[in-house]
């Protein structure tokens, strides 16, 4: 939604700070020790993103904070996958972990679709007729199929590096598309 209200590369550079907010999260949840060497690191990473962010023509303080709260809850649930799977007493392997944690996304999911269509129709959730959905079955199938596929590789990924580490994969992964993007 907050790309209604800011330009995609304003969002891009928003998101890339989220490895600041992981690496609190993750300090505070045990997960990360304090080093100075990581925490220069991640100031001029910070300095980075505010010196893009500065020079925004179009800027919305509502799409900002949606950006950012949006941001937060990516890092949160991060955080929490991290520690179900890293922390401290019972640890989880990466498929329990996506069988205990989709579920909770789905039903979030659900809360907003019911709201939409019972509360107030809120205008951004767009949904398909149960004939479009009968059309696009194959389509829907593959596309549940890439996204189970995906959280067990996130699951994987955080059972054996740090979230740290999966945020500035994010990152790099965004550089090569925003560098890709420009060709």
């Amino acid at each position: 939604m907050a790309y209604k209200y800011c330009t995609v590369a304003f969002l891009q550079m928003v998101k890339e700070g989220n490895i600041i907010s992981i690496y609190v999260m993750a300090y505070f949840a045990g997960l990360e020790k304090f080093t100075i060497t990581q925490v220069s690191i991640l100031l001029v990473m910070l300095f980075a993103v505010w010196s893009c962010v500065e020079g925004e023509l179009n800027f919305s303080c509502f799409g900002f904070i949606l950006q950012v709260s949006a941001s937060l809850c990516e890092t949160a649930k991060t955080i929490f996958q991290a520690l179900v799977l890293n922390g401290n007493g019972q640890k989880l392997d990466p498929l329990s972990t996506v069988l205990v944690v989709m579920p909770m996304s789905g039903l979030l999911l659900v809360g907003v679709l019911l709201f939409n269509n019972l509360v107030v129709d809120v205008g951004f959730v767009l949904q398909p007729s149960l004939q479009e959905i009968w059309d696009w079955r194959f389509f829907l199938a593959l596309n549940i199929l890439n996204a189970f596929g995906l959280n067990v590789a996130i699951a994987v990924f955080l059972k054996y590096l740090s979230a740290v580490i999966y945020i500035l994969i994010g990152n790099l992964k965004d550089i090569v598309v925003v560098c890709m993007s420009a060709w």
